[in-house]
């Protein structure tokens, strides 16, 4: 049981880094704008990394931190007007910055500035100071989220701007106005969804979330695992942090999780802490560990990771959405998630299909119907306009489709080894595939095709047809022979195959969809 668990918690944890895929870039580099919170939730990040013996050389992740810094003090930095110093310093990985490391002077920016124009930043992270964290109207009204994010993208136009949920108070803290560690993380959840729904964020780290997590368990104490209220305590506290960040960051990137890292940081006694130091033992590491796994698959719910059932789970359905691409009120997608699929009740007016193959001589592939779909499996749909809510229902099939599904957002190269990479587009008048004019993303529910570049011609080179099995005039294998054949009694695979003798499963029968017990 404990296994299955396991094995269900990193599924979910790889689905929850969907729109990451900058994260998977080569040499890339992260910048991170915070304070002494994100001082807590990077201090084991490198050792963390290194006890996993994830590949950390192609990669670099920087921070500047400022005290007790906001939204307003980067743009104050920025404009030369801030009164505090700040620091500009590598966290770990095998690349560099162009800028050197150092010091800003309070009322000199330039060292800020120096970052945004010098280098180029794949992701980039903000956080709100802590006593605005719980405020989205406060980030809202006074201007100054907008304004720095108007620096960042004027400077770094081609960068995923991320933002760190922070963690809340200790429930007893005087700034604690809603005298609850838990009510406050709900308000600063509430706000960093916000944040991302009405801003052009890409990127949440759920640091807060995974403390919280931790807090409900045994291994919390009288203060909440804080220091002094407000930071997170030495030893345990940086520790969940740090997890959270490792999860957040490197492990899509190593695919190696934090579950069962072997690093247990240790505290000097003289260390200056108002409250209680907590030290990492075997069993608190655990804990930690599965708490910020939680929290990277479920930013925006608590749970408690001393219950093993305490799972996320799997929506009910995913949207998809057709628009009007044939300009007869029908159009052509691609599609994909990150859940099993079932399309039979959407049938009537969405039908998905698996490219299944390519004809050289014609330049198409064939498209051959799917009526229900495993998780990350490239699709194309077909259908009336609209928005459709699709089943997240276990699915029975297995494909090898020419289509790579994105279930995240993906960065692809023109070309793959020996594939060449094509993307959905209208080509000539007619819906088809177009090669990638450049290197770039796919976004996230899409697909993209992939053909031996050894098969294409000159024509094909440029286009690529579809020939959709069921709609073909002389089909001669796949689910459309089924169509046609519904006299001769027999049951079919989903993917179009005869079978001499059924078992459990769902089979095509007289062209419909049926369920053998």
């Amino acid at each position: 049981m404990k296994k299955l668990l396991l094995f269900l918690l990193l599924a979910l944890t790889l689905q929850a880094h969907a729109d990451n895929s900058v994260l998977t870039k080569p040499n890339l580099k992260i910048l991170m704008l915070g304070n002494s919170y994100m001082l807590d939730g990077t201090t084991y990040l490198k050792d963390l990394a290194n006890a996993n013996g994830s590949d950390i050389s192609d990669m670099c992740i920087y921070r500047i931190l400022r005290s007790s810094s906001g939204f307003k003090h980067w743009c104050d930095i920025y404009n030369d007007k801030d009164v505090y110093e700040y620091y500009f310093a590598k966290e770990l990985g095998g690349i560099s910055s162009t800028v050197k490391q150092g010091k800003g002077d309070a009322g000199d920016g330039s060292l800020f500035r120096q970052v945004l124009t010098d280098d180029t930043w794949d992701l980039i992270l903000i956080q709100p100071v802590s006593t605005e964290a719980a405020d989205y109207d406060k980030w809202e009204n006074d201007g100054y989220l907008a304004q720095l994010l108007e620096i960042l993208k004027t400077h770094q136009p081609n960068a995923q701007i991320g933002f760190v949920m922070v963690h809340s108070y200790w429930d007893e803290y005087v700034h604690n106005y809603q005298h609850s560690s838990y009510d406050r993380w709900q308000l600063i959840a509430n706000a960093t969804q916000q944040l991302a729904k009405n801003y052009d964020i890409d990127f949440v780290l759920p640091c807060g979330t995974a403390v919280e997590n931790l807090r409900m368990t045994s291994v919390n104490n009288d203060y909440d695992l804080t220091r002094d209220g407000t930071q997170m305590a030495y030893g345990l506290g940086r520790y969940v942090a740090s997890c959270c960040y490792y999860e957040a960051l490197i492990a899509p990137r190593s695919g190696i999780s934090v579950t069962g890292n072997t690093l247990r940081p240790t505290v000097s006694s003289s260390t200056s802490s108002t409250y209680p130091i907590v030290a990492v033992t075997d069993d608190n590491a655990a804990l930690a560990q599965r708490a910020a796994v939680l929290a990277a698959s479920d930013p925006y719910v608590c749970h408690n990771p001393e219950n093993e059932d305490d799972v996320p789970g799997t929506p009910e359905s995913v949207s998809l959405t057709i628009t009007n691409t044939q300009g007869d009120g029908t159009g052509v997608a691609t599609f994909s998630a990150p859940y099993d699929l079932d399309f039979s009740e959407v049938e009537a007016n969405v039908k998905a299909y698996i490219a299944a193959g390519y004809n050289a001589g014609n330049g198409k592939i064939t498209a051959v119907r799917a009526y229900d779909a495993p998780a990350g499996t490239g699709l194309l749909v077909k259908g009336t306009a609209g928005t459709y809510e699709i089943p997240c229902r276990p699915s029975l099939s297995y494909y090898t489709s020419m289509l790579v599904g994105t279930p995240e957002k993906t960065w692809v190269t023109k070309t793959d080894g020996a594939f060449t990479n094509f993307v959905l587009s209208r080509v000539n008048g007619q819906i088809g595939f177009r090669p990638l004019s450049n290197d770039g993303y796919v976004n996230a529910g899409k697909a993209y095709l992939q053909i031996p570049t050894q098969l294409l011609n000159t024509a094909s080179a440029n286009q690529v047809g579809i020939v959709y099995e069921d709609e073909a005039e002389a089909p001669t294998d796949g689910i459309s022979d089924i169509s046609a054949a519904d006299t001769d009694n027999a049951y079919y695979t989903l993917s179009g195959i005869k079978v001499a003798r059924t078992q459990k499963g769902v089979y095509i029968h007289h062209g419909k969809k049926v369920v053998v017990r």
